[in-house]
């Protein structure tokens, strides 16, 4: 499980993983390759993942990119912001890839459907930025990620653990009109009222 973590300015990908693994609920603000990067890896095959309700800024280049893949990925209920490249890339087994009710901008290769490319950076979220640095605000407040998810793959809490239901929101945050009430994007140790839970990391190599 891969949740709830925030990376910015990271040298590589800015999440990789391959096979076995939800990456859920988080946030990723610009990558040197992609945001969520997926490939095959000392002999094992990209199969059996879940990528559910995270949040992706890339100015440039993909805002996840699936190689090689083999078996079963579902793509659902992301925030993918990829202007000028591939809001999701795939290749290798794509009939295996499975995608629902993603928004945000840029592209499709090597896959179709589950994509609304409709979204805006400006007016979707509460203070939003290619900069990929924080301070920023992910928090939907308007536009095409409030109302759109898909119910039956989305996640029972968000990036602040707090609960989604009944609103069906796509990103790694529920709609909050007041925006932000978690939190604040930031380097270091990420608190909650149960104490730290994760961890916010600049990931400049």
């Amino acid at each position: 499980m891969i949740e709830r973590n925030l990376v910015w300015n990271s040298g590589d990908n800015g999440i990789q993983v391959t096979a076995d693994a939800i990456v859920r609920n988080n946030i990723v603000l610009s990558a040197a390759a992609a945001g969520i990067g997926v490939h095959a890896s000392q002999g094992g095959d990209v199969a059996n993942l879940v990528i559910v309700d995270n949040t992706v800024l890339k100015a440039s280049g993909d805002a996840l990119h699936l190689s090689d893949v083999a078996g079963a990925v579902l793509v659902a209920n992301n925030a993918f912001y990829a202007p000028t490249g591939n809001a999701i890339f795939a290749n290798g087994a794509t009939n295996q890839v499975t995608l629902v009710a993603n928004v945000g901008t840029g592209s499709l290769s090597g896959v179709s459907g589950g994509f609304d490319a409709s979204g805006d950076i400006a007016t979707d979220f509460g203070s939003a930025n290619y900069s990929g640095v924080p301070p920023q605000d992910l928090v939907p407040r308007t536009g095409r990620l409030v109302g759109s998810a898909d119910a039956a793959t989305l996640a029972t809490d968000d990036f602040n653990a707090v609960t989604r239901l009944p609103a069906l929101d796509v990103g790694a945050y529920r709609n909050d009109p007041a925006g932000n009430q978690g939190w604040p994007l930031q380097a270091g140790f990420k608190q909650s009222g149960n104490g730290i839970f994760a961890d916010g990391f600049d990931a400049i190599d």
